[in-house]
Formats: C-alpha cells, sequence, structure tokens
C-alpha cells in the first residue's frame, strides 16, 4: 500500500514538474517571439 502511494506521489510531483517547465518553456518563449517582434518593429 505505501509503495504504491509513494510512486503515486512520485509520478504526480513528476507530472507537476513537467507542466511546470511546460508553462515555464512556453511563457518563455512567448518573452521571446514578443522581443523578435519589438525588434522588428524598432
Amino acid at each position: 500500500y505505501s509503495k504504491t502511494k509513494c510512486i503515486e506521489i512520485k509520478l504526480i510531483f513528476k507530472r507537476m514538474f513537467f507542466i511546470h517547465v511546460f508553462i515555464s518553456y512556453s511563457s518563455f518563449m512567448g518573452c521571446g517571439q514578443q522581443l523578435v517582434i519589438r525588434a522588428k518593429a524598432t
């Protein structure tokens, strides 16, 4: 019981970590695109 629970928690944390990385990566890419658009505009 405790073993499976531990694995479940690990999987949840892994998923949360990947979601966090994906969100930060996508927001970083968004900022990069905005900078490129601004650079082209000027």
